[in-house]
């Protein structure tokens, strides 16, 4: 990846997309010959209203089935999951929720830094913990883009990972400006950059924001590029979630998705593309990669997950519907343990509440979630689901 000026850089990045700092700022079609972005037409408006309204389809891969659900579903409590066809679970690298900080304070890094795993290292602006706005918790990730271009955190992936899995909620205040927003340079944020290294880089930004109507996810070298929607407006937390299959010979996928108030809709769904140079690996992910300088403008992030191997998508989560892409709100919690018949894991329950009645779901290495199992947060539970009786029959059948 084409990495900026403070951070050592041992080869010699792309040439293709240079521009100003971060690499050139792409023009999509929605973008005015100046560099500036504009807003959507009545046309664009509808085409995006009717997209989200669809809500995306579930892979046909059989899904696992939770038959029960044992101890307290909490925060930070550990749950027994049985079922069957759960198969292999991921690698968590790392989850956190901003909780560990204080107010105004720089985010911690190395051990102990996050709920599971650790940050590794931050940019040059450091970024904080900050009680301006959360989902979940008290606290959130808050940087700063008016003095320098990296504020961001970084989690190391283990070595030769390929696969990679991403969850993240994003939120910028409704007074502020886009990174970049505003300046001659025009807007460009990399808000979640998935990088590498070899002789061709191997980066991917989910998405690059370029506008209210510009996204694209790319790297400043990698073969996979693809323009998507994403309903993304200020003072709004926006959740997203991403999963990265590397490969260099059309043997790689992207699975890019975003969480609305009509369901999970996929913006990106592809297989059989190139998402890596040959040899190439990913090896971090920084949260809010880049930025240009802007005043006046402090991205926020809560509840980040990564999870890494060719389990990466595997996960369990929370959500307030019975169906899983019917779902507006998630919440994923982390895995410490996991069989075909068996899960034990973390609760972690975001922005749900104590009371709230939920559904959980295990979503299998295929990306197949399980039908919803009711549980309700505060509330302990170790029943299975009513089984149908084998005698019933409907009255109008007598």
């Amino acid at each position: 990846m084409r990495l900026e000026r403070g951070f050592h850089q041992p080869w010699a990045p792309s040439k293709k997309r240079r521009g100003g700092r971060g690499g050139a700022s792409m023009m999509s079609p929605a973008e005015s010959s100046g560099g500036a972005w504009r807003r959507t037409s009545v046309l664009s408006r509808v085409a995006t209203a009717l997209w989200a309204a669809s809500v995306a389809v579930a892979p046909c891969s059989a899904a696992g089935t939770i038959a029960g659900v044992a101890g307290t579903v909490a925060n930070g409590e550990q749950v027994a999951i049985s079922g069957s066809g759960f198969g292999t679970g991921p690698v968590v690298v790392l989850f956190d929720d901003f909780e560990l900080g204080t107010d105004g304070s720089v985010i911690l890094t190395g051990s102990g830094s996050a709920r599971v795993g650790q940050w590794n290292a931050l940019g040059e602006t450091k970024p904080t913990y900050s009680s301006a706005s959360e989902v979940s918790g008290n606290l959130a990730f808050r940087a700063d883009m008016s003095s320098h271009w990296l504020a961001y955190a970084e989690a190391l992936l283990p070595v030769s990972t390929r696969d990679v899995f991403v969850s993240w909620n994003l939120f910028l205040p409704s007074g502020d400006n886009i990174p970049g927003e505003g300046t001659d340079e025009g807007t460009n944020w990399k808000q979640l950059w998935i990088q590498g290294q070899d002789s061709g880089d191997d980066d991917l930004v989910t998405p690059t924001i370029l506008g209210y109507t510009s996204f694209f996810i790319n790297g400043n070298d990698n073969p996979y590029t693809k323009w998507i929607t994403l309903n993304f407006s200020k003072g709004t937390w926006l959740r997203m979630f991403c999963w990265i299959k590397g490969g260099a010979s059309s043997d790689g996928g992207v699975k890019f998705y975003e969480v609305t108030s009509g369901g999970i809709i996929a913006r990106a769904n592809d297989s059989s593309v190139s998402t890596l140079y040959a040899e190439g690996y990913f090896e971090r992910v920084r949260v809010n990669g880049y930025g240009r300088v802007t005043s006046n403008s402090h991205p926020m992030f809560d509840d980040v997950y990564i999870a890494a191997g060719p389990a990466a998508q595997a996960r369990v989560e929370l959500g307030n519907d019975s169906s899983y892409y019917r779902a507006t709100r998630l919440a994923t919690s982390t895995p410490t343990s996991w069989a075909d018949g068996q899960i034990s894991a973390t609760v972690r329950t975001g922005g749900f509440k104590a009371g709230e009645a939920v559904y959980l779901f295990v979503v299998t290495s295929d990306g197949v979630p399980s039908a919803g199992f009711p549980v309700t947060i505060g509330g302990s539970s170790s029943v299975e689901p009513p089984a149908v009786p084998d005698n019933l029959r409907r009255d109008d059948t007598r």
